[in-house]
């Protein structure tokens, strides 16, 4: 009868197959705690990608520093993200996401501006990957990556925009405008997204961006000729305003100088969608004949409309 039974294993194959399954989950369940970590914090979040990168696919180290080449683009249509998912994969982050394009809405602010129907999403995705370095990924490591990539509320837009943007985004995100910058502001949900928040008035920085406010209210010259233009070139559209179909009008505040030449180009009514930028940079060749006070040439400010239509 003993010889018919089958024989018995070693009891170490035993041992060796149960603690192979109980250590095999163990990373696995750390990378899942981890990832629900991250869907918890930014799922569904609207965020600013910091320097504003353009392209569709973004890719950073542990460092939270670029490891493939991009470009910055406008803020606009650039800047404003919203994750849609975010995947932990072997010390690898990956966050799907979609851009919004900001178009301005002077009753409200900023606000989303969509495709038509038919070309929704297509050139809207983003996909960035983000290295978590080597050893085990914590939920504080990946944070300190994204902080690296994303803005925080310790970050301040108008300190990242460039000049031509400042005294408005100043007076939207703290609202303080004035002046010319008085129809500048942010809707409550996009002074929501960290790093919109102007700064505190004790901060430093701060008092020089409001003086520039005040500053180009005083500079106007009440009486005398106007400057006259001469060479006016019209802007682009940005692409994705012509793919919208978004169009209206900016106004610019510039000074023209002596010579006739344009000086300190600043938006007074944005427009969004990346026209703000094409105007800035279609005014800043404009020639004009220069103003003149008592039969002399004279430095002036001005406000000038740039139009956007589609025909």
């Amino acid at each position: 009868m003993l010889r018919n039974m089958p024989a018995l294993r070693p009891p170490c194959t035993v041992v060796a197959l149960v603690l192979a399954v109980g250590i095999a989950p163990l990373p696995l369940q750390a990378a899942s705690e981890l990832e629900q970590h991250l869907r918890d914090q930014y799922n569904g979040k609207t965020l600013l990608l910091r320097n504003f990168y353009g392209g569709n696919s973004l890719r950073y180290d542990a460092t939270g520093q670029l490891s493939k080449a991009a470009t910055p683009g406008d803020w606009t249509v650039d800047g404003v993200i919203q994750v849609d998912d975010v995947k932990v994969s072997s010390h690898h982050l990956t966050i799907k996401a979609k851009r919004v394009h900001l178009g301005w809405n002077r009753d409200i602010g900023f606000s989303g501006v969509e495709d038509p129907k038919d070309k929704q999403g297509d050139t809207r995705s983003l996909r960035i990957e983000a290295d978590l370095g080597s050893g085990e990924a914590t939920a504080e490591q990946a944070d300190a990556v994204l902080a690296q990539i994303f803005l925080t509320p310790k970050d301040h837009l108008v300190e990242l925009v460039p000049d031509y943007w400042k005294p408005c985004v100043l007076a939207a995100s703290t609202g303080n405008g004035r002046g010319d910058y008085s129809g500048c502001r942010f809707s409550p949900e996009f002074l929501a997204t960290p790093g919109v928040s102007g700064p505190d008035p004790s901060q430093a920085g701060q008092a020089q961006a409001v003086a520039e406010l005040s500053n180009h209210a005083a500079t106007r010259i009440g009486k005398g000729v106007a400057p006259k233009p001469i060479s006016t070139p019209d802007p682009s559209f940005s692409e994705e305003a012509r793919r919208a179909k978004y169009q209206g009008v900016a106004v610019l505040s510039l000074f023209v100088d002596k010579t006739g030449q344009v000086r300190n180009v600043r938006i007074v009514r944005p427009l969004g969608m990346g026209l703000d930028q094409r105007a800035v940079e279609a005014v800043s060749a404009w020639q004009f004949r220069p103003a003149t006070k008592d039969d002399e040439p004279v430095d002036v400010l001005i406000n000038v409309e740039v139009n956007f239509h589609l025909y």
